[in-house]
């Protein structure tokens, strides 16, 4: 059923990565509009990026490679409008769970 609704898509998904599994790729698009209610036409790049993922090497830079250096902080008080890179640790202080309708279904929300 999802393959003949999204064949459109599965074929152009299969012309960048002629390894994919067609099935999975009408499964993928299928997820996007179900579960994120996401249409298939802009889910492409998504399902394209997920499958070349799976089927390329990732491409690696050949000439020197730069090490992103990290500033760590105690305090946020301690960063400029600058900054770049900052690593922050953060500390769980409570976790609370509600139910809440969305769209017609409970889901639950964590906050805290």
């Amino acid at each position: 059923m999802a393959e003949e609704k999204y064949a459109d898509y599965v074929q152009a998904v299969l012309k960048e990565c002629p390894d994919a599994n067609p099935s999975d790729v009408a499964e993928a698009f299928a997820k996007y509009e179900e579960e994120f209610y996401i249409p298939p036409q802009d889910a492409m790049r998504s399902v394209l990026r997920r499958f070349q993922s799976g089927t390329s090497p990732t491409p690696v830079s050949g000439g020197g490679q730069q090490t992103r250096t990290t500033k760590k902080v105690a305090g946020l008080s301690e960063l400029s409008g600058t900054d770049r890179d900052v690593e922050i640790e953060v500390a769980i202080v409570s976790h609370n769970i509600r139910d809440q309708m969305i769209r017609g279904e409970e889901k639950q929300i964590a906050f805290g």
